[in-house]
């Protein structure tokens, strides 16, 4: 009951926001972070990126790095990327949609849930303890992409991301541990499509999973950081290179997508916000201060 009454008022501060027009500005860029999308809904998942093409346009990832380093000369918005985290094999197929309207996404994929010998279980274990059987009933539900698929959806104009080797980045991890969750799926994905990832996405809660020194290697890496956490991009006190995103699932009404995509619920991350902030400032500083 509370959690279809948390849907209701979603549904109806989301279709409000819409109907009074308080969206993002023209130089705004939303990042969506999906996961899941079944083959029995990819109907809403076309639906939805219908829907999308009427409100934004859809943000090449190769211009990520010139965006980020001054939005206002983006003027022709607002934008939006699609990003897809975790690697799921029922992600093939929405990769193949978005490359049927020429649009661009980032997936994110997790090393040893590809190369597990039982990646079901690895997922419930290791990734999604709880699986909505509702949504989620499909093998390729609970399974992760092949190698070959993960290089076929590159060949397709998509950019493959690193998160993480196991999916289990924790910021109270040793230096030495970090940089294999890193360097083992940034190894993998430049075997199988020739380059360097540029894209890094934090499992779970980036401020559980990164801590100063993840923040640090990060940094080093010249990672464009997707993090767990919502907000705006067409503000100059940004942290640079880490990347807000809003969660939504391909299975939600069209009045949970709205406010997610929307501004009423910003406030409530400041405190997150902040502290994404001061943990990218301070890792900036202390390795220049290391030079």
């Amino acid at each position: 009951m509370k959690r279809a009454l948390i849907q209701l008022y979603k549904t109806i501060i989301g279709h409000t926001e819409r109907l009074f027009g308080n969206g993002p500005s023209e130089s705004e860029l939303v990042v969506a972070c999906m996961h899941s999308t079944p083959a029995d809904r990819l109907a809403d998942f076309e639906k939805l990126v219908e829907r999308l093409k009427k409100k934004f346009t859809f943000l090449d990832p190769s211009d990520l790095p010139i965006y980020l380093e001054d939005p206002s000369h983006f003027t022709n918005g607002p934008y939006f990327l699609f990003t897809f985290d975790d690697g799921l094999a029922n992600n093939f197929e929405s990769a193949k949609v978005l490359a049927a309207h020429k649009i661009k996404a980032i997936y994110f994929i997790v090393h040893d849930f590809i190369d597990s010998q039982n990646q079901e279980l690895y997922y419930r274990t290791n990734i999604r303890p709880v699986v909505n059987e509702r949504v989620d009933h499909a093998k390729s539900d609970v399974t992760a992409m092949s190698w070959s698929e993960v290089s076929a959806i590159a060949r397709m104009g998509h950019c493959i991301g690193n998160h993480t080797k196991t999916h289990c980045l924790h910021r109270k991890m040793s230096r030495q541990e970090i940089e294999t969750e890193l360097d083992y799926t940034d190894r993998k994905i430049q075997e199988n499509i020739g380059a360097q990832p540029l894209f890094f996405a934090s499992p779970n809660n980036t401020l559980e999973s990164i801590g100063s020194d993840a923040a640090r290697i990060i940094y080093d890496k010249n990672y464009f950081h997707f993090t767990t956490v919502p907000g705006l991009h067409a503000l100059k006190a940004n942290p640079k290179n880490w990347i807000y995103r809003r969660n939504i699932e391909v299975h939600w009404g069209n009045g949970a997508i709205e406010f997610a995509l929307g501004s009423f619920d910003l406030s409530r991350w400041q405190k997150q916000r902040d502290a994404l902030s001061l943990l990218a400032r301070a890792s900036r500083l202390d390795t220049s201060s290391s030079l």
